[in-house]
């Protein structure tokens, strides 16, 4: 099965709203203390779930295992690349790795 694409534009502010799953059903974020995409290369996008950060999970109105991600603003180099999300909360403080995401980033709108 072919990993999703989800698209970053670089300069703007397009939200990317994923719902992660674990075993077909929508994870409690709840207890997530931090999120992290792990980039090809020496890449990271970290957030502790504040208000201007660039990830985004378990705040008023989201879904359960909704996170959103805002990252036209990073240093992301344009191109397919994929990055491997990584989660922390007190019993995972190495972290979990929940999965990989395949972004089409670029400056070009469709």
């Amino acid at each position: 099965m072919a990993k999703p694409t989800e698209y970053i534009f670089l300069g703007l502010e397009n939200e990317n709203k994923l719902i992660l799953k674990a075993d077909g059903v929508a994870a409690d974020l709840g207890t997530v203390i931090k999120m992290e995409l792990q980039f090809q290369g020496s890449i990271k996008v970290s957030s502790d779930n504040l208000e201007d950060d660039p990830i985004k999970w378990a705040q008023t109105g989201y879904e359960t295992g909704e996170v959103r991600m805002t990252l036209g603003q990073q240093s992301i180099p344009e191109g397919i690349i994929e990055a491997f999300l990584i989660i922390y909360d007190p019993i995972n403080d190495n972290g979990l790795y929940w999965g990989t995401i395949r972004f089409v980033v670029t400056d070009v709108l469709p």
